[in-house]
């Protein structure tokens, strides 16, 4: 197939979608957050509570051994 007529096909059937309200993904490593309206409140819920020393009730890693 002829590579602009490829093209051509390809941008028509974006348009198509993109009319329609169609999103297509694409590959991608970043993580856009449209609303943020009660993500603190959920962020807040799912924290472990704090122990005496204020550490969150995280534990940390063990270290090596012989450091």
């Amino acid at each position: 197939m002829n590579r602009s007529l490829e093209s051509e096909l390809r941008f028509r059937v974006h348009e198509i979608l993109a009319a329609k309200g169609i999103e297509l993904p694409f590959p991608q490593r970043d993580l856009h957050i449209r609303s943020a309206t009660g993500l603190e409140k959920l962020m807040a819920e799912r924290r472990p509570p704090a122990d005496a020393n204020g550490s969150g009730g995280m534990e940390s890693a063990p270290h090596p051994q012989g450091r």
